[in-house]
């Protein structure tokens, strides 16, 4: 269980601690201050996922399309539209399927994702659609070869270190759930009580992704994710400018809603996400003003929860401009963007 490696450690941000717990790890790019953590490049198996489910349809569609088909062609290598993504690769020469792993994790350490560093492996706070696609390619590599080298990396920016001694099991959980708003467990599936303490439910919570999902490939499908995340990518909607884990309080709001609208087979795990289906689920969500007009302030404000989001973009859109401060002023443009996207999207 991660709780015994993690009980005992402290919260612990510089560098002077690296050496034998970084053993292993490859660094994307080295902290040039004490203060600073590094980026390191990740096997997809060792990471925590901070969810419980994920869209399996936005996983296939990245690994065909923007991890496979893509790069091939802008790589100029063969790529079989009737073949699937396995095949294609198996396909490869050894020189060109280096070529190709090359370009593949050129691309992804672009852009990496936050995380905490723990002595058993790292805590994924953000983009486990894109670490679950490299952990199934990674699955067919080790099909084709068993060289380890031979395999794709997740880019990890660390924001805490776990690893020194002193920390609680509540202190880990405070982190993750209440300080930095990550995390995504609702609380149905905790047995919550009425004035639970907040850190309480967010030991219940840890424990429960410690137990349920303890690696990214025990995320399980969740269709209404996959059908409101591809709405919004028809709507032209850059979900990142809204709070965390968007898509599932969408899913929260419409989820009776989609049932209706899908029809007598219902929404289930592994179902087909067609054009038809996909324009079902955003006439729902952008023909409603009301929703639209709720999830607008539901803008990423720092490490605010949605509903604390929702309060400020209201209280900065009252506020005297000459009173604003320049953080005022910079969350009321992401207030004031989120609201943009939406109208756009609704008049469309």
């Amino acid at each position: 269980m991660i709780k015994a490696a993690l009980l005992g450690v402290t919260l612990f941000s510089t560098l002077s601690a690296f050496g034998a717990e970084f053993q292993g790890y490859q660094i994307l790019d080295s902290a040039s201050e004490s203060k600073s953590l590094p980026t390191i490049l990740v096997p997809p198996y060792k990471l925590y996922p901070t969810q419980i489910t994920l869209g399996q349809a936005a996983v296939r569609d990245m690994i065909i399309n923007r991890l496979g088909s893509n790069l091939f062609k802008g790589l100029n290598l063969k790529w079989d539209e009737k073949k699937d993504y396995e095949a294609n690769v198996r396909s490869l020469s050894k020189d060109d399927l280096q070529k190709y792993l090359a370009e593949l994790q050129k691309k992804i350490n672009k852009t990496p994702f936050d995380g905490a560093f723990t002595p058993t492996g790292i805590f994924h706070f953000d983009g486990h659609h894109r670490s679950r696609a490299l952990y199934e390619i990674n699955q067919i590599l080790a099909k084709i070869t068993t060289d380890p080298k031979v395999r794709v990396f997740v880019p990890i920016k660390l924001r805490i270190n776990y690893a020194n001694s002193g920390i609680t099991e509540k202190d880990i959980a405070r982190d993750i759930f209440i300080t930095r708003a990550q995390g995504y467990v609702p609380d149905s599936l905790v047995g919550i009580k009425p004035g639970m303490d907040p850190v309480d439910i967010a030991v219940l919570k840890l424990n429960y992704l410690q137990k349920k999902v303890p690696h990214l490939g025990a995320l399980t499908d969740n269709p209404y994710r996959s059908l409101i995340g591809a709405a919004l990518d028809v709507a032209d909607i850059n979900s990142s400018t809204f709070v965390t884990y968007f898509e599932f309080h969408l899913q929260d709001l419409l989820k009776e809603k989609i049932d209706k609208v899908v029809g007598a087979k219902g929404v289930y795990p592994g179902m087909p996400i067609n054009d038809e289906l996909v324009g079902k689920v955003r006439s729902l969500i952008f023909s409603d003003k009301d929703l639209l007009g709720k999830i607008a302030y539901w803008a990423r404000l720092g490490n605010l929860s949605k509903e604390q989001a929702y309060q400020r973009c209201l209280m900065l859109e009252k506020k005297d401009d000459k009173t604003q401060t320049a953080q005022d002023n910079s969350d009321e443009k992401v207030c004031k963007g989120n609201r943009e996207q939406l109208l756009k999207a609704f008049l469309k």
